[in-house]
């Protein structure tokens, strides 16, 4: 999602220098997050391409190609975690939000609605109700319906389509869906 996000140059599909890495559907994708510094693996020499992420590893991520910051932040669960840093950068720029609970829960998989929303907002993307008055969508997802809390994220991160905007904080008015 990172290197389609920023149009990092995917073609060189050799085998990654991980242990665990024969050939992957995604060999372009991970060499180019590692040749830009943004993905290193694991210290024992592997990637786990099919792990689930964490939340803690999406924040760090996003981190390396966001604005760096110097705060806190108000999760009672990052104190000491290796992301600790990252995760307060992201939640200083407004990319990441917690739990009502007061944590972040660094170390849980994190959900792809979590996932889109936090690169919609690192994106400076955001759909409404009022961003779709001009258009129609015949939703794609049987289990997806507008109470779902990021039923507009979803929409946004996955459908493809031109937009204009008043400015650049304002949500977007969606003008045509691309097929």
């Amino acid at each position: 999602l990172i290197v389609k996000l920023k149009g990092y140059d995917i073609s060189d599909i050799s085998r990654p220098n991980f242990s665990d890495i024969k050939n992957n559907w995604a060999n372009g994708a991970i060499n180019a997050l590692v040749r830009k510094g943004i993905m290193k693996g694991y210290p024992d020499g592997t990637f786990k391409p099919d792990d689930l992420i964490t939340r803690g590893e999406i924040a760090q991520v996003i981190s390396f190609i966001d604005s760096s910051n110097h705060g806190s932040s108000p999760f009672s669960d990052i104190s000491g975690h290796w992301a600790e840093k990252a995760i307060t950068q992201e939640y200083l720029n407004g990319r990441i939000k917690g739990y009502q609970d007061g944590t972040f829960k660094p170390d849980n998989p994190i959900t792809r609605a979590e996932t889109v929303t936090m690169l919609n907002r690192l994106s400076n993307r955001e759909t409404s109700a009022e961003s779709l008055i001009n258009v129609y969508i015949e939703i794609p997802y049987k289990d997806l319906d507008k109470s779902h809390w990021a039923y507009f994220q979803i929409l946004e991160g996955s459908i493809n389509h031109t937009f204009k905007r008043k400015e650049i904080n304002n949500p977007e008015i969606w003008n045509n869906i691309n097929n």
